[in-house]
């Protein structure tokens, strides 16, 4: 029989553990930030690719704007200005005057305007309404809207901005699907100028204004110009965007997912490179489009060219959308230890890139002990090398032997003179 005490102590001892256990399963869970749920990429934060240069030297159309040619004359007439000292007779300022005349301009007000407020909020829903009417094939209606909110951006922002060059293309789309073509390609036009004098245009405003500056030349019947335009925008694309970049997350969420036991779903869910690239979705239908353009204008090598590059485009975007950054292995038809996590692995249009091929011309002999003749400089050893160079096979043996030879003549040494000793001290005796 237990005693009343032993009970009573350890009913206490299990009723503090059980508090304990408690208060430990309360502070595990900190809500300090958001519930944990499925993500979608349609809610992630997708990096804009931008062009860093100008991007009209890329387009072989120009886009119908006049190029400026210089001649010889000009140069000639350029070269041929002269200045002579009797050029500066009229002008009797002195270094003072100058900068008298410098600080007074300095110190008068600069006179800025300011813009007038704009409810960006409200002009905002207005374009919404006028892209649901776009979507709906209401193109007078949305082309009311898109004009409120084409005034309404211009008097907010200045005159080079991503956001008016967005509007305006709205506005040439709406304008060609009522009709109105000059004015829908002169409103193209202004969209690929503004982005062109832009510090940082969106490749995908870019590829935009081409599609609809394209579809613009079709509706007016001049499929040539149509089809020219529309692989401009391909140059664009190859130019200045990362065909990879959309699918470097989400391409390893297949590998993850194991086995068909309880999650079979979760091994075949598809993330469409049309909704997670919209660059890469227009310039497609940029090249379906200038297929049919050089079909209509009887132009048979460039619908072939405008096809195949149309394949290619895909084939690298399917390409990227693989995962063979890893080394498979198979054991009873399971994929064992595997990443559970997203990483930023080279996408293989990458490891093409970057992979050392037999042909290298550098080579890294920093991890290496030894180098040619030569390049001993570019080697750099570690804590634990012996030599820099492919010395003796038997250094080492010899090195032993020798320090072996050392100890036994220092043990031989000592013993002589001890015995010399003992042998002086039994004299002695």
């Amino acid at each position: 029989m237990r005693s009343a005490a032993t009970v009573r102590r350890r009913c206490v001892g299990a009723l503090c553990l059980g508090v304990a256990a408690e208060s430990q399963q309360r502070t595990k869970f900190l809500y300090t930030s958001l519930p944990r749920s499925t993500q979608f990429p349609q809610q992630w934060v997708v990096p804009k690719s931008t062009a860093t240069n100008k991007f009209r030297s890329l387009l072989r159309s120009r886009y119908g704007a006049p190029v400026e040619r210089v001649t010889a004359e000009a140069v000639n007439a350029e070269a041929s200005e002269k200045v002579d000292w009797e050029d500066a007779e009229g002008n009797t300022d002195t270094g003072a005057d100058v900068l008298a005349k410098t600080e007074a301009r300095a110190q008068q007000p600069a006179a800025a305007t300011p813009r007038p407020y704009v409810p960006l909020g409200e002009v905002a829903k207005v374009e919404l309404r006028g892209d649901y009417l776009t979507e709906a094939g209401m193109g007078q209606e949305a082309l009311e809207h898109y004009g409120v909110a084409m005034a309404a951006y211009e008097a907010a922002y200045p005159q080079h901005h991503n956001q008016i060059a967005k509007m305006r293309i709205k506005l040439a789309r709406a304008l060609r699907m009522t009709g109105r073509t000059e004015s829908a390609i002169a409103s193209a036009t202004s969209a690929l100028t503004t982005l062109d004098n832009v510090p940082g245009p969106q490749v995908e405003h870019i590829v935009e204004a081409l599609l609809e500056l394209g579809e613009a030349h079709l509706a007016r019947k001049e499929f040539q110009s149509a089809g020219e335009v529309f692989e401009d925008s391909l140059a664009v694309l190859e130019a200045a965007h990362d065909i990879g970049a959309s699918h470097r997350q989400l391409r390893q969420l297949k590998l993850v997912t194991r086995r068909l036991c309880m999650h079979a779903a979760a091994k075949f869910v598809h993330y469409s490179p049309y909704e997670a690239d919209r660059v890469f979705a227009i310039v497609d239908t940029a090249l379906q489009q200038a297929e049919h353009a050089y079909d209509l204008a009887g132009d048979k090598a460039g619908a072939t060219r405008a096809l195949e590059a149309r394949t290619h485009l895909t084939d690298r975007k399917w390409f990227n959308m693989r995962d063979y950054a890893f080394k498979m292995r198979m054991a009873r038809g399971v994929n064992g230890s595997k990443g559970k996590s997203l990483s930023a692995r080279p996408s293989a249009t990458e490891l093409l890139a970057f992979t050392p091929t037999l042909h290298q011309p550098v080579f890294d002999y920093s991890a290496l002990s030894t180098a040619p003749l030569g390049k001993e400089h570019l080697v750099s050893v570690g804590a634990n090398a012996k030599v820099l160079d492919d010395g003796d096979p038997t250094r080492f043996i010899t090195k032993h032997r020798e320090v072996q030879q050392r100890r036994q003549a220092t043990a031989r040494e000592y013993v002589q003179k001890h015995w010399a000793g003992e042998a002086k001290r039994a004299e002695g005796v």
